[in-house]
């Protein structure tokens, strides 16, 4: 077996995930605990790749019942997720970022991330582009997911058009990601 690089955070993720894949949970939590440490001082605390190294960990807490300190991880994470530092995040960090929020019963939280990163894609990208809209559609799913349904359709309604559009920019994700939430959000409606 090859020695870890314990240098990279990715190869430590990898790891921890092989070892939880093969019920080494003890090993695995280290590991996890190693990847978001090397990755908070190479790229600050701040950074949404420590967020992305952490929802590994709150997963395997989650799955062995530990629902307290996969919270708390969560609480930490977001505690200290910078929104400029999210707003160039690309939409599966922002997806995950929004996942920890909501496991630790913050999902206002989310939709500032949302906005910074709308915001942030609209001086990039322009009013009308199929990145903007995915950043609309996020936050339609954050609003269904905190029960405010009107709000929802409405930015859904606002990002169908948009990528409707947008075409030359089109996401296949996004065109996945809004047939969902058209089943979610418009039959709830």
């Amino acid at each position: 077996m090859a020695s870890l690089d314990t240098s990279n955070p990715l190869k430590i993720h990898a790891a921890a995930g092989a070892a939880s894949e093969a019920g080494r949970f003890r090993e695995a939590e280290g590991l996890y605990r190693q990847a978001i440490s090397v990755a908070e001082s190479q790229m600050g605390a701040s950074h949404p790749h420590v967020a992305k190294m952490a929802i590994s960990l709150v997963d395997m807490y989650e799955n062995q019942g530990r629902y307290d300190e996969a919270r708390q991880l969560c609480e930490r994470v977001i505690g200290r997720i910078d929104p400029a530092e999210v707003a160039v995040a690309n939409d599966r960090t922002l997806s995950r970022l929004k996942d920890l929020c909501r496991r630790a019963g913050q999902l206002h939280r989310a939709t500032e991330l949302y906005r910074e990163a709308m915001a942030y894609r609209r001086q990039v990208f322009g009013n009308v582009h199929g990145k903007v809209a995915a950043c609309i559609a996020g936050l339609a799913e954050t609003y269904r997911d905190l029960g405010n349904v009107a709000k929802a359709r409405s930015l859904l309604l606002r990002a169908i058009s948009m990528a409707e559009e947008a075409e030359d920019d089109s996401i296949p994700a996004l065109e996945q990601r809004l047939r969902e939430l058209r089943q979610t959000v418009l039959v709830a409606a």
